[in-house]
């Protein structure tokens, strides 16, 4: 298998090559130094106002730039990867109180919820009643998963599978 590489071309275009090199250079500078600062000099001097709105408007914002690499990456860990890997992941959610007994989370909720993960497949999400209805207005859609008895629970509880979109 030889590989022939030409490279005549690029050096044909390089000149035109540099030039773009130099816009987009010249283009992440201005956007950082003129843009970035700008917002940032308003961003501080808004959290130094004597307006509460002001400071919280600004917090926010703060907030939400500084951390957009960690959502991003976020995404990919729970959206990309597992897909690229081949990873199937199931979801059980219940909702109430715990109990944290030694820096450990405890309770009936917890018990509750590693039940209800059981009746989810692969890339499921499975949730109580409880959530379902703390879920209401939220705009997800949920289908009927059938009554069935959670081990360790008494009665019989009913379950909801997050519709695909």
């Amino acid at each position: 298998m030889g590989y022939q590489l030409n490279f005549a071309p690029v050096w044909r275009d390089f000149d035109l090559l540099l030039s773009g090199l130099a816009l987009g250079i010249g283009m992440a500078l201005v956007a950082v130094l003129l843009v970035g600062n700008l917002i940032g000099l308003v961003a501080a001097f808004a959290m130094t106002s004597k307006s509460a709105a002001l400071r919280r408007i600004a917090s926010v914002y703060v907030t939400t730039i500084r951390n957009l690499p960690i959502y991003f990456l976020m995404l990919v860990a729970f959206f990309v990867l597992p897909q690229q890997l081949g990873i199937r992941i199931r979801v059980g959610v219940h909702t109430g109180e715990v109990e944290f007994i030694a820096d450990k989370v405890r309770g009936v909720t917890v018990h509750a919820a590693a039940r209800v993960i059981t009746f989810a497949g692969a890339d499921e999400v499975v949730v109580s009643d409880t959530t379902h209805a703390l879920a209401e207005g939220s705009g997800l859609t949920f289908e009927g998963a059938g009554r069935h008895a959670l081990k360790g629970l008494s009665g019989e509880r009913q379950l909801y599978r997050l519709a695909q979109r």
